[in-house]
């Protein structure tokens, strides 16, 4: 056995051990934390792109968000002026609401001169800088509004027609019976089976052609709009994007109406505003009136409603000029109502 003096030693030279390494790890623990740093910051990276319907005073243009990198986006959309390298801070921009988010997103650039160079490019505003995309650059066509001429459909009804920007219109409403391949559309006369129907069809309004075919034109259902073969060869029932263009160069929708609606009461309802119309541009709106989907006819003297191409779903894309305002008014109509139609050339 040991010594109860040589035990006491040995176990006190071990606790002094345990102490001491005990304190090492304590005293490591309690060193300086190391710093953790955020990660560098991500601008995000655009595309510019999709230059379409160039006008002398407008144009479409898209940009895209290709890598959002890792900051928020505060603001996106585009930037454009007549000198190169536009920025956010030296020229016209058009901005996009970033709530919900889309990658892409496409304008109409506006206020634009004729024959001028423009540059754009997409950007993206974050608290760490701007960015911006490719450069893209186009060239605003002359002005040619004004110019006049005619055109004549296959059953040889001739239509008055007219340069508005870049774009040819006819000034007068469709009244042609026949596609352009010289097949019938068939009319519906009766409410009930007009509100069936689901096939290309037409009619006049209330039924009377003697009294409104040569002045108003024929009320067409959507599905005419749609067959590309209402207009005569080298026209066509024009796109929601060209109602688009055509308000905008004439000073946008709330005032489109006016420049774009007969002058005076010959047809427009005379307690109306139409007091106001200017028909500047030459297009010659008149109030033709609907067929409701029911078969029931409906604002002769008050409103047209001119049919585009392009269909939303279980309605398609019109627009309004009424009596009793300036405005172009865009709505979407079932597409088994009856309105009128223009072309534009191809």
């Amino acid at each position: 056995m040991y010594p109860i003096n040589s035990y006491i030693k040995s176990l006190h030279s071990s606790l002094i051990l345990v102490s001491a390494v005990l304190l090492s790890v304590v005293l490591a623990g309690c060193g300086k934390e190391e710093e953790v740093k955020p990660p560098e910051p991500i601008l995000p990276q655009l595309t510019t792109s999709g230059i379409e319907y160039v006008t002398p005073a407008s144009v479409f243009c898209t940009g895209a968000i290709t890598d959002p990198g890792n900051l928020e986006i505060t603001e996106k959309g585009l930037c454009w002026d007549d000198d190169p390298v536009p920025e956010v801070t030296n020229s016209k921009k058009a901005h996009y609401s970033v709530t919900p988010y889309t990658a892409g997103y496409r304008f109409l650039l506006t206020d634009l001169l004729p024959e001028t160079v423009y540059y754009v490019r997409a950007y993206a505003i974050t608290e760490k800088g701007t960015s911006y995309g490719n450069e893209v650059t186009f060239t605003t066509p002359a002005d040619l509004s004004g110019t006049w001429g005619t055109v004549t459909d296959v059953e040889g009804n001739v239509y008055k027609t007219v340069s508005i920007g870049t774009q040819v219109w006819t000034a007068e409403n469709l009244k042609t019976t026949k596609f352009n391949d010289g097949s019938d559309i068939p009319m519906v006369t009766g409410d009930t089976k007009w509100s069936f129907t689901c096939t290309p069809t037409y009619c006049w309004y209330d039924n009377d052609e003697a009294k409104y075919k040569d002045v108003y034109g024929a009320l067409y259902n959507f599905y005419v709009a749609q067959t590309g073969k209402i207009c005569p060869e080298g026209w066509h029932v024009p796109t929601d994007d060209e109602w688009i263009l055509i308000e905008s160069f004439l000073g946008g929708s709330d005032v489109a109406g006016k420049k774009m609606k007969e002058a005076g009461f010959e047809h427009w309802l005379k307690s109306g505003s139409s007091h106001e119309a200017t028909n500047e541009s030459g297009f010659t709106s008149l109030p033709g009136g609907l067929r409701a989907e029911n078969g029931r006819f409906y604002d002769i003297g008050e409103h047209n409603y001119f049919w585009s191409s392009t269909q939303n779903y279980t309605c398609a894309w019109y627009r309004v000029q009424s009596a009793y305002g300036d405005f172009n008014f865009r709505g979407c109509l079932s597409i088994r109502n009856g309105g009128s139609l223009r072309c534009v050339k191809d």
